[in-house]
C-alpha cells in the first residue's frame, strides 16, 4: 500500500481502499451538508445560503469602499511632485508605495550593473536544501491527503468537507508548482538535466507540459510588461482591434449596471476560467505570435511552429508526460471510484491554478503598472526596455504573509528580484531584494523597487475593476488600464 501511495503521488494514498465506502458512522447527510433523517433540511439550507450569501455580500460591499477611498486617494496622490515616488503613505491601516508610476520611467542603469552590486553567494544553488523542502511539501500533502482519503467518501462527498479541503490542499499544491517554476530557471542544480528531470517531474503531476511553458515562461521574462511581445496577462490595446466580440457587449452590459456588477464578473472569469483560457487557447498570450497563437497543449501554432522542429518535439514531449500522469489517475479511479479521484485531485487542482492566476495577475496588472511599446501601434514616447518592464511594470506583495513564504516560496513577495535574477534559488530572494536595495539607494532611486502592502482581497477587487484593456497616455509614452467607473 505505501508503494502504491509514493506512485500515486498527490493526495491520493492507499489506505483509502481500506474505508467502507457507504458506512458512515453518523445519519445520512446530504450534499449541504444537513441531517435527511431528520425532515429538516430544506429550513437549514436555506438558512445556509441565505448567511452566506450576507456574509459574501457584506465582505464585497467593505471591500469596494476601500477600493472608492483608494481611488479617491490615487487623485489627490497623483498631484504630490513626483520626488514623493518613493515614499509611503498611508490608507487604511495598511502601508503601501504611492501608486502613480514617475512619468519619466527613468531608469539610471542596466541588469547587468545590479547583477555586479549583488553579492555571489546569492546566486549559489543549495541542492540538499531545495529537496528538504519538495520534501516536506509533499509531506504536508500526503498528510492532509490521507485524512481526506478516509473522512470524504466516510461523509459521501460532502460538498463543504470537499470545497474546505480543495481549498487546503489546493493552497499546498502551489508549493510544488513553484518548486518546478525554480527547476525551469535552474534555481535547483547547476546541472541542467537535474533541473529538468525534478521540474518535470513537479509541473507533469500539476498537468503542465514542462518544456512547453518552459519556453512560454523564458518569453514572459524576456519581454515583461510589453503589449505586443509580452507573454502571459497581455492586455487588448484600445483602438487597435476594430472586432466587437461577444465578450466586449458583455462587458459593457455589466459596466453599465455598476462597476461592481462587471468586476464580480471579470473576477470570476479570470480566477475559474483565466487559467484553461491561457494554457489551452492562449489568451492573454502575446500579439505577437499572429492568429495562430500561443497554447502550450495544442501545437504548433505561433510559438511552436512547424519551422522549429526541435521545440516542436520538447512540447510533444511534455504533453506526453502530462498523459502518462493522467493514465495514472484514470488506474486510480478504476480501481477506487471516478468521485474518489475527482474529489482528492481535481478540487485542489482546480483552487491551484486560481492561485497561480492570482499571483500572476497580482504581480504584473494594477491601474498604475504600466505597459510599454517599440512602436508597434503608437509612438511610443517612452519605448520598452527590459529595465522599465521590470521595475515599473512588476510589484512585490508582502500581503501573502505566511501562506506566501511557507507555502508558496516566495513565490508572489519577491517577485521583483525574481524578474531581474530568475537563476536566484527562492531561499535567496529576500535577501537578494535586500542587497538590491542598498543598491538603489546607492544610485538615488530607491523607490525603483514596488511593494504594494494592500491586503490581497483588496487588491483582488480592484484587479476585477480593471477593464480588458489598456490606452495610450502621451503624456507618460505608456500603456495604462481603465478602470470601470474611473475612465477619463
Amino acid at each position: 500500500m505505501a508503494a502504491q501511495s509514493a506512485v500515486f503521488g498527490f493526495a491520493l494514498p492507499a489506505g483509502h481502499l481500506l474505508v467502507p465506502q457507504r458506512q458512515a458512522p453518523w445519519p445520512a447527510v446530504s450534499r449541504l451538508g444537513t441531517d435527511i433523517s431528520r425532515g429538516h433540511g430544506c429550513s437549514r439550507d436555506r438558512c445556509t445560503i441565505v448567511l452566506a450569501a450576507g456574509a459574501t455580500a457584506s465582505v464585497l460591499a467593505v471591500v469596494h469602499s476601500r477600493s472608492q477611498l483608494r481611488h479617491r486617494e490615487d487623485a489627490a496622490i497623483a498631484r504630490l511632485p513626483w520626488g514623493f515616488a518613493g515614499a509611503r503613505w498611508q490608507c487604511c491601516g495598511a502601508m503601501t508605495v504611492l501608486r502613480r508610476a514617475a512619468a519619466t520611467h527613468n531608469v539610471p542603469f542596466t541588469v547587468a550593473d545590479a547583477r555586479q552590486a549583488l553579492p555571489p553567494e546569492l546566486f549559489e544553488r543549495d541542492e540538499a536544501r531545495f529537496l528538504r523542502v519538495v520534501l516536506g511539501d509533499y509531506l504536508r500533502i500526503f498528510a492532509v491527503g490521507f485524512v481526506a482519503s478516509a473522512l470524504l467518501p466516510a461523509c459521501d462527498y460532502n460538498a463543504w468537507a470537499v470545497s474546505l479541503y480543495a481549498i487546503i490542499q489546493g493552497t499546498l499544491f502551489v508549493g510544488p508548482w513553484e518548486l518546478g517554476h525554480q527547476c525551469n530557471h535552474g534555481a535547483f542544480s547547476k546541472h541542467r538535466w537535474a533541473n529538468d528531470a525534478l521540474g518535470a517531474w513537479l509541473h507533469s503531476t500539476l498537468l503542465m507540459p514542462y518544456w512547453a511553458w518552459q519556453f512560454s515562461h523564458a518569453h514572459h521574462h524576456k519581454w515583461p510588461n510589453h503589449v505586443h511581445q509580452g507573454e502571459g496577462a497581455c492586455p487588448k490595446v484600445q483602438g487597435v482591434c476594430s472586432s466587437d466580440t461577444v465578450l466586449d457587449g458583455f462587458e459593457r452590459t455589466l459596466i453599465s449596471i455598476g462597476p461592481e456588477a462587471w468586476s464580480v464578473a471579470h473576477l470570476f472569469m479570470l480566477l475559474v476560467c483565466g487559467w484553461w483560457g491561457y494554457t489551452i487557447f492562449g489568451v492573454s498570450g502575446a500579439p505577437a505570435w499572429g492568429k495562430a497563437g500561443s497554447s502550450v497543449f495544442f501545437a504548433p501554432n505561433g510559438m511552436f511552429p512547424k519551422e522549429r522542429p526541435q521545440l516542436l518535439a520538447k512540447q510533444r514531449v511534455s504533453l506526453g508526460l502530462v498523459c502518462c500522469w493522467l493514465a495514472v489517475l484514470g488506474a486510480v479511479a478504476f480501481a477506487t471510484s471516478p468521485m474518489f479521484v475527482m474529489a482528492l485531485y481535481f478540487a485542489p487542482y482546480l483552487v491551484c491554478n486560481m492561485w497561480l492566476i492570482m499571483i500572476v495577475l497580482l504581480q504584473h496588472t494594477k491601474d498604475d503598472l504600466p505597459h510599454f511599446g517599440s512602436g508597434e501601434y503608437n509612438e511610443d514616447a517612452s519605448p520598452w526596455t527590459l529595465e522599465k518592464g521590470v521595475l515599473c511594470g512588476t510589484v512585490d506583495r508582502p500581503a501573502y504573509g505566511w501562506i506566501g513564504r511557507e507555502l508558496h516560496h516566495n513565490a508572489g513577495i519577491f517577485h521583483v528580484i525574481h524578474h531581474l535574477f530568475p537563476q536566484i534559488p527562492f531561499y535567496n530572494t529576500c535577501a537578494a531584494s535586500e542587497a538590491f536595495d542598498k543598491f538603489l539607494l546607492q544610485r538615488g532611486c530607491s523607490g525603483l523597487r514596488r511593494v504594494d502592502e494592500t491586503p490581497i482581497p483588496q487588491a483582488l477587487w480592484e484587479l476585477g475593476l480593471l477593464r480588458r484593456e489598456v490606452r495610450y497616455v502621451p503624456q507618460t509614452g505608456d500603456y495604462r488600464y481603465l478602470v470601470a467607473g474611473h475612465e477619463p
